[in-house]
């Protein structure tokens, strides 16, 4: 019986456990041969002693006599015994007198000696030195006397060490391998993909304690796999649901953005006649109805623009006051119809940050306060943390409970919104705070009481003094009858945005040719007498055909950079990160009439194609005055509750 008749882990156990056994057996022979040896050597001596013992009386009376012959046989008898290899006589003069050696032997002083001193006892009791006798032995003589035992131990060891080696791989295949082999065959036969229940191994009660742990070790691993996989299968489920409904959100946003682009484009268009007081009032209406939509069409973008990384921060040093000016203008109205009192506190302070980043944060915190406040105040104010500078809006309204306080930032969550009141949002504003505040590296704090109102807050690294504030200056207000005469290239794949267009356009003053695709632009341009002043032109066109490839285009055609915008519902992230690249201007569906006037003197007047904003528009009045920043920085009081 060999290891490979067992498992590989039992062949490389026994054969770990014989090694070292091996090792031993070796180490306990090597021992023995010592001891054997050793015992060999002192019979040797002891040998040698005897024969001194028994000759010295006789060797010292024919010394003493001057008996040669009775010396030299003396010698040969003590040649003769077993032990005895040699023998030296000599006198006082240390002159031998007889050095014998047994036939075939020689005497070697680096063999096993000894020597012992003649003495002659004289009558007086007295004791003269008379010679000395020394014996000789070797130690092959040593070696030929263990040769028997060592060759007995040698054997017995190589017995011992076989009969251990097969006792070994019995036990080991019949205590581990034969239940390992049983494991690993069960192991083997199971199919996750297919077991109704978690699977198990059994291998029976007699089994010893370290494979029974095994056992139940592989049992307890196979049902933590099989609830991972479970909720493997879970979360792929979960993404490919989200995938989906992102899919669906994208392209369900971008259908219902062209109608509502049209119906802006219209209602401007109306807007610019001269009609009864019923019918304005009814395009008020609409026109209240459509900027509700633009807000959530807005939202749903800015979240678009988040997730495709198309916005980066753009740090610099200015005044938390600027901002909080801008606040109050924007946001006092709403609050005192609501019946809301809105307090901003005056700050001087500066800090580094993006600001538009940062006030978009403050806009969506003072938004969320007066959307969800019914009664009681409302404070938009700073405090100095150290190094930071905490900007909070402080409301008295319903609360939030404290297992809610991460569920709150995420996308559509709205909480006391069950009915889906469309007057309270899409629930993305948190959730566009979130990912601002961690493009800008700044925590979002939080406090809340049931009852009794909320705390929603950032850190702000504060500024030094010592350096420029940016301020950032308005632009200068561009006049509408600028657009007049002029001569505007329009493509679009939709025939009621073309048409929407257009009408809006030439109420405007403008000549305006428009197209379906950039070949049917360069068709109808082409008795034209000069190039078109400007393009408007949709992203997505009919076939492989989109904004960017229509604009190079017409450049080409023309050898002219004609000033451009694009015009698109896409919010798809990568469509995003693609249309930011361009560096042309870009106006997302749907849009309003003054929104297009804008962006359209901006594009004339600059003759090139700008860059799009780098941050989350603000959405703010460009010619809001900053005011003076004030005298005081402190605190802000705690709204009453």
């Amino acid at each position: 019986m060999t290891p490979d008749n067992i498992t590989p882990l039992t062949s490389a156990l026994v054969r770990k456990i014989f090694s070292v056994y091996l090792a031993f057996a070796i180490a306990l022979t090597l021992l023995q041969i010592g001891v054997e040896y050793r015992n060999a050597y002192s019979n040797v001596v002891d040998e040698i002693d005897s024969t001194i013992h028994a000759f010295q009386p006789g060797i010292a009376d024919a010394l003493w006599n001057y008996q040669g012959p009775l010396l030299d046989s003396i010698a040969k008898g003590m040649v003769n015994s077993s032990a005895v290899t040699g023998v030296e006589i000599g006198d006082t003069s240390e002159r031998i007198k007889i050095a014998m050696a047994r036939e075939g032997k020689q005497i070697s002083a680096q063999g096993i000696s000894k020597r012992v001193e003649l003495t002659h006892a004289n009558p007086d009791g007295t004791m003269d030195p008379i010679g000395f006798i020394t014996l000789y032995s070797s130690h092959r003589l040593v070696v030929e006397r263990v040769k028997v035992g060592v060759i007995l131990i040698f054997i017995s060891s190589v017995i011992k060490t076989a009969g251990l080696w097969f006792i070994i791989v019995f036990f080991a295949n019949r205590l581990l391998a034969g239940p390992l082999r049983r494991f690993t065959e069960q192991i083997a036969s199971l199919n996750l993909a297919k077991e109704a229940q978690t699977p198990r191994i059994d291998l029976g009660s007699t089994s010893s304690a370290e494979l029974t742990y095994l056992q139940e070790a592989f049992n307890e691993l196979m049902q933590n796999a099989v609830i991972n996989k479970q909720l493997v299968t879970q979360k792929e489920a979960a993404e490919a649901a989200n995938l989906a409904k992102s899919r669906f959100l994208a392209a369900a946003s971008h259908d219902l953005r062209q109608p509502m682009h049209a119906i802006n484009l219209y209602l401007g268009t109306l807007a610019s006649f001269d009609l009864p007081e019923q019918a304005r009032s009814l395009v008020a209406k609409t026109r209240q109805c459509t900027l509700a939509m633009d807000e959530m069409f807005r939202a749903l973008l800015d979240m678009s623009r988040l997730d495709a990384s198309a916005v980066h921060p753009e740090i610099c040093m200015f005044p938390i006051a600027s901002i909080l000016h801008r606040i109050r203008v924007q946001f006092e109205p709403e609050a005192h119809a609501k019946g809301l009192e809105l307090r901003v506190a005056p700050c001087s302070i500066l800090v580094r940050s993006d600001m538009a980043m940062v006030e978009r944060i403050l806009r969506n915190f003072v938004a969320n306060a007066i959307r969800y406040t019914e009664r009681g105040k409302i404070l938009v104010g700073c405090r100095r943390r150290g190094s930071l500078l905490r900007l909070a809006v402080y409301d008295t309204g319903p609360g939030i409970p404290t297992d809610k306080f991460r569920a709150v930032f995420e996308e559509f969550y709205q909480l006391g919104n069950s009915e889906r009141d469309r007057t309270k949002g899409l629930g993305l504003g948190l959730a566009i705070v979130d990912r601002l505040a961690k493009l800008l590296c700044i925590p979002v704090v939080i406090e809340s009481q049931l009852g009794q109102g909320s705390i929603f807050g950032i850190d702000l690294p504060r500024s030094d003094h010592r350096e420029t504030p940016t301020l950032g200056k308005s632009p200068k207000k561009l006049e509408p009858t600028q657009l007049n005469g002029l001569f505007v290239t329009v493509i679009d794949d939709e025939e009621p945005i073309l048409d929407a267009t257009r009408s809006l356009l030439e109420q405007w003053g403008c000549t305006v040719v428009t197209a379906t695709s950039s070949a049917e632009a360069i068709i109808r341009l082409a008795t034209a007498t000069r190039a078109p002043d400007a393009l408007i032109c949709d992203y997505r066109l009919r076939g492989e055909e989109n904004g960017l490839k229509a604009v190079s285009a017409l450049r080409m055609e023309f050898n002219e950079s004609i000033p451009a915008l694009l015009i698109t519902g896409d919010t798809a992230p990568a469509r995003i990160q693609e249309i930011h690249a361009s560096g042309l201007s870009v106006l997302h569906k749907p849009i309003e009439e003054e929104e297009l006037k804008n962006t359209l003197l901006q594009i004339i007047r600059s003759g090139t194609a700008r860059s799009p904003a780098a941050a989350v528009p603000p959405h703010t009045n460009p010619d809001d005055e900053l005011p003076t920043p004030p005298a005081s920085d402190s605190p802000p009081p705690t709204p009453e509750k």
